[in-house]
């Protein structure tokens, strides 16, 4: 019992990643020790692994929501809750070793995730198909594919031409363009951006190409060189930044005088005109969400004209009731 009240938080840190890194991806495992330098060892570190205590990781993850120490302000709710999922993960780890005692961590987190995002207005929307209607310019036409195919920014930067099966009018999504941190030469931690595999499985997915977006996209599949090709700008040894195409989408906006919107709205807005046409699992499979609720929950708006057709037609109920 004395040798393990020598233990800190922080040498029971240290065992857990050593444990982990050859069973999860390096990026998973740069991002543990972010986590982990960053916030965990400056804040619990310290502690004994045996003294450690529920109500020590929930003032912990009190501090982090509140005080405006890091980058001048708290922590986001999306970033302390996955601190907590690493402390909950240490935590098993530590008591499977016999380094700490059972800790249970209830912490309820504010959610920022179960926002809703923005929609795109129904007349921008046919605003932007309008303007787009016809266009051979793969870059542009790349946010038809977000409005009217529901693709998130990062996997519009990874198609390539491969990726359009016109023969059985699909689409195949596979990849994504995504942040991934390293270790430079020196020792700091830096980011690059990389081809990865889909955000989870479901997001793997088949989407059928819309027959009005079906001429356009094979008249520009002439103008690549060949298969191989980046959709956004024909070649095949870069792919376009996200953060670049964010760029590029305000600036179309602004030409066509639509108000600024995130280019995440677009699915938004892809997954409401869905809902109207047929049901959740098909909507959340169009998506590549894994789960229904979550596409109702965070994608799907209700119109204005949608709850007026609703109480009416509760009115008209109650007027036969009666």
């Amino acid at each position: 019992m004395s040798q393990k009240r020598t233990i800190t938080v922080s040498d029971v840190c240290q065992k857990w990643l050593e444990e982990v890194r050859s069973s999860v991806r390096s990026s998973s495992i740069l991002q543990y020790d972010l986590v982990v330098q960053n916030y965990i060892l400056p804040g619990v570190g310290n502690i004994p692994a045996v003294n450690l205590t529920s109500d020590d990781l929930r003032a912990f993850l009190d501090h982090l929501l509140r005080d405006p120490s890091y980058h001048g302000k708290p922590l986001s709710p999306s970033t302390v809750s996955q601190i907590r999922t690493i402390l909950k993960m240490i935590l098993t780890f530590g008591e499977d070793q016999n380094l700490m005692p059972q800790i249970r961590l209830r912490y309820r987190i504010p959610s920022s995730s179960g926002r809703m995002g923005r929609c795109l207005p129904p007349e921008d929307a046919r605003q932007i198909e309008r303007a787009l209607s016809g266009c051979q310019d793969p870059r542009l036409y790349g946010i038809l594919l977000c409005l009217d195919m529901g693709l998130r920014l990062g996997e519009l930067c990874a198609l390539r031409w491969e990726d359009f099966d016109f023969d059985n009018h699909l689409l195949n999504v596979r990849h994504t363009v995504k942040r991934e941190e390293v270790i430079a030469p020196d020792g700091a931690i830096r980011s690059r951006w990389v081809i990865g595999l889909p955000k989870s499985s479901s997001s793997n997915r088949q989407i059928p190409i819309p027959a009005h977006m079906e001429k356009d996209l094979r008249g520009m599949r002439g103008l690549a060189a060949d298969s191989s090709c980046f959709f956004l700008n024909g070649r095949s040894d870069r792919f376009v930044q996200p953060r670049s195409y964010q760029r590029t989408f305000r600036e179309f906006l602004d030409r066509e005088e639509i108000s600024p919107i995130n280019i995440h709205s677009l699915r938004h807005s892809f997954a409401t005109r869905c809902i109207h046409a047929t049901d959740a699992r098909t909507v959340s499979e169009l998506l590549g969400h894994a789960d229904p609720t979550v596409t109702m929950r965070l994608y799907v708006h209700t119109t204005m004209d949608t709850k007026r057709k609703a109480m009416d037609e509760m009115e008209r109920n109650r007027i036969h009731d009666a």
